[in-house]
């Protein structure tokens, strides 16, 4: 098995199984932003690439490759950090080597949206609804961690100052407390997703939606094409995605792996 330090043609066309080529091209513009392994440097068969939380793994994946692979980035320092890992995985035998050699597997399933926004200046119904800069950043506002937790765990920017220099970032506040965020992920010249969150006791008031539709107009104003993936099940965001005119591509399966 090999690191190799970017995707080119060949490995990416072993990745091209999953929908979610966004994250392939944000990838392969920002190589440092995965591990990407192969089974051979010259000619391979098969490839697997860890994104934060997220393992793409394609290809014709041998036991000893997978055996091998999930040796080398599932050490017992890296389950105790990561502690979750969702596997994106071509065909069933694939998914078979994670059930074989994992305790705790969960099939699941997730969902893809898209929309292209369309510029339109109006910004009024958005008084709520603050951009996340470093002004806020620097403030004394309550809860920022939920902001900076969730940028960084998706491994897509270097710090924040990087965040803010090349990101999209809206929030909800109440009592000078961070009660939602809307942030960009997965950034490349032509796309952009969102993750989103509203704190609990702050649901159900239109909160998200007012964040996403203020994350579009900037979408927008950079020609962005706006990706929106989640959890089938997850009801709210699935609403959310739907209300702010996001079009369904595809449901897919997924594996729920918790490490530890």
């Amino acid at each position: 098995m090999f690191r190799i330090t970017k995707l080119n043609n060949c490995t990416r066309s072993l990745l091209a199984f999953t929908q979610l080529q966004y994250m392939i091209d944000a990838v392969t513009e920002n190589p440092g932003l995965a591990q990407v392994f192969v089974d051979d440097e010259n000619i391979p068969k098969c490839c697997a690439m860890l994104l934060g939380h997220y393992l793409f793994i394609g290809g014709e994946v041998t036991e000893g490759f997978f055996k091998e692979l999930t040796e080398k980035v599932f050490t017992q320092k890296k389950r105790e950090q990561m502690e979750i890992v969702i596997i994106f995985y071509e065909n069933e035998t694939i998914a078979g080597y994670f059930r074989k050699f994992f305790d705790k597997v969960y099939d699941s399933e997730r969902c893809l949206y898209h929309q292209k926004p369309v510029l339109n200046e109006k910004e009024d119904g958005f008084s709520r609804v603050i951009p996340i800069d470093k002004k806020l950043l620097d403030s004394k506002t309550k809860n920022l961690n939920m902001i900076t937790g969730e940028v960084l765990g998706t491994a897509t920017y270097n710090d924040m100052k990087d965040f803010c220099d090349r990101g999209i970032g809206f929030t909800y506040t109440a009592n000078d407390k961070i009660c939602g965020f809307c942030t960009s992920e997965y950034p490349s010249i032509s796309s952009v997703a969102i993750g989103i969150e509203v704190s609990e006791s702050h649901q159900r008031q239109g909160i998200a939606s007012e964040m996403t539709r203020r994350f579009l107009q900037m979408a927008a104003k950079r020609d962005l094409d706006v990706y929106w993936e989640c959890w089938k099940r997850n009801e709210p965001s699935v609403k959310t995605a739907l209300a702010c005119h996001f079009m369904k591509v595809t449901d897919y399966p997924v594996l729920f792996i918790k490490l530890i």
